[in-house]
Formats: C-alpha cells, sequence, structure tokens
C-alpha cells in the first residue's frame, strides 16, 4: 500500500507480471489506473482474509481459556412436548438451556463434550444410556477413563410402572400407562453409569414419580 513512485525494479515487475497473468491479465508489468484498482481491490479482500482469521483465532484462545475442564462430559436432556400422551413439562427446555450455560461458562465444559437432547425419544435414551444387555452407548463412548467428570441433567416427566413398581424417565414417545415397554429405568440408569470408568459421576432428576401431572 502507498503511492505509485513509478520505480518498478526487476523483481516487481516479474511479480507484477506474475500477478497480472494469474489473474487473466496481459502479463505487461506496466502500472495502469486498471492495474492499481485491481491490486487495490485484491488486497482489501486479502486483509479482510487475514482480519477474519485473526479474529477467529482471538475467538478460540479465549474459549480455550474458559475451558477448564477439558474432559469433562456432560448429559442434559430436556423433556417438554409429550404431545396427548401426557401433559406438557413447560420449563424443561428452560431448565435444560439454563444448566447448558451453567456447565460451559461456570464450570468450564467444552461445548463438543455436552450430548444435549430436546424431547429425547425411548431410542435416544438407549442408544446414549445403554440397555440392560451393554452399558457402552454413546455417553461410554465420550469418557476418558478416570479423567472424565461426568454431570448427567434430566428434566421432564418421571413416571411409577403399574406393574413392577420402579420408577421411569419417560421419552416424549413413551406411554405413561406402559411404562414398563415405553420408559427408561431409573435403577437401569444408575447400574449403568455407575459402570462407566469416570473421575466422577453426577445425576440430577428434575422429575415427579406419581404418575399425574
Amino acid at each position: 500500500s502507498g503511492t505509485i513512485d513509478g520505480v518498478i525494479g526487476i523483481k516487481t515487475k516479474a511479480a507484477l507480471k506474475k500477478w497480472q497473468k494469474t489473474n487473466g491479465m496481459t502479463p505487461l508489468g506496466k502500472i495502469t489506473r486498471p492495474v492499481v484498482d485491481s491490486l487495490e481491490r485484491a488486497a482489501s479482500k486479502r486483509l479482510a482474509q487475514i482480519e477474519e482469521r485473526r479474529v477467529a483465532e482471538a475467538k478460540r484462545a479465549a474459549e480455550s481459556k474458559k475451558i477448564k475442564n477439558p474432559h469433562a462430559v456432560a448429559v442434559i436432556i430436556g423433556n417438554s412436548n409429550y404431545g396427548s400422551r401426557a401433559p406438557s413439562v413447560k420449563f424443561a427446555g428452560n431448565d435444560a438451556d439454563a444448566v447448558k450455560e451453567f456447565i460451559i461458562k461456570k464450570l468450564g465444559f467444552r461445548t463438543g463434550n455436552i450430548i444435549d437432547l430436546r424431547n429425547a425419544s425411548q431410542a435416544e435414551l438407549l442408544t446414549t444410556f445403554g440397555s440392560d444387555k451393554s452399558f457402552k452407548g454413546k455417553l461410554f463412548d465420550y469418557v476418558r477413563p478416570k479423567k472424565s467428570d461426568v454431570v448427567v441433567f434430566y428434566s421432564g416427566h418421571g413416571v411409577p410402572g403399574l406393574r413392577d413398581k420402579r420408577g421411569y424417565l419417560l421419552p416424549v414417545d413413551g406411554e405413561p400407562n406402559r411404562a414398563e415397554l415405553s420408559g427408561y429405568p431409573i435403577d437401569l440408569l444408575l447400574k449403568n453409569l455407575g459402570k462407566i470408568p469416570s473421575r466422577s459421576m453426577r445425576v440430577y432428576i428434575d422429575a415427579c414419580f406419581s404418575g399425574d401431572s
């Protein structure tokens, strides 16, 4: 950048020719008004790219400073919409949002280490926490043995099994009166979580198990 003084050395002329050829111009190596205009546009675009990269790198650096617990993992579940099967849980989504913000901003968890489930189905709960046949669900894959602190948060309906009297988390596609078939058992959840080789495990369940709204 700067004023054009009319002095072009051999290297400058060669570079100018190369630039003109690359950009589909006649490689004369001469400075003309159109050449200057084109150079300025290219320089402005390049400076914008450099600034964009600088801002992105600064953002990444700032984010890395916030990450106090890089190996920590969280599962956040907010089940609000049960359709006609059960009353909606109005604030479950807000609860999940608040917990996620707290985990990231206060506890320093990486956003990429958060399994965020909203209106989770039975299949999603099984995929995340495992079944009675295998505890190695998605959460297990995220955990680094003896290094990961794990937080599990659930807000939504809980229901009792009418036949077996066990407590169940109710997926949004579950039937409250068929919890044994369509729910996710609390005791299975805790059993499977207990098998995961995390450094610590905290479970928060915001649900009633009365079977009513």
